[in-house]
């Protein structure tokens, strides 16, 4: 009555199946048709795995980044706020600084006055 045995797959299976997947699990499970978890499983065994899975991410994201580029040089203004509060952080664009503190001030603050009178 053991835990059913998950399936190992050759390098060269998961290579083929990372490819052109956009860095999303699911989508490398289907091409290997089995679950989320030992597509994940699979691809944490071998270092040229995890390379090849971290740079199909990449990827996928400068897709997804090339599009949301697109949209901005279209004029979409809701585009233009999300890439210059994300990219354009450092240049001063977006939340500068954190959200103001609701909670009590105890900052312990003493004065020293030597002044003679």
């Amino acid at each position: 009555m053991g835990g059913r045995k998950k399936k190992h797959y050759k390098r060269q299976e998961l290579l083929e199946a990372i490819k052109n997947s956009g860095g999303i699990i699911t989508t490398i499970a289907l091409a290997l048709g089995c679950d989320w978890h030992t597509a994940k499983a699979n691809i944490d065994r071998h270092e040229e795995t995890r390379e090849a899975y971290r740079d199909e991410l990449e990827t996928g994201l400068d897709l997804v980044e090339g599009k949301a580029f697109e949209q901005a040089r279209g004029g979409d203004g809701a585009m233009i706020r999300f890439i210059l509060a994300t990219k354009g952080r450092a240049r001063g664009y977006g939340d500068a600084s954190p959200p103001e503190s609701t909670a009590p001030d105890n900052t312990l603050r003493i004065e020293i006055d030597d002044a003679t009178e």
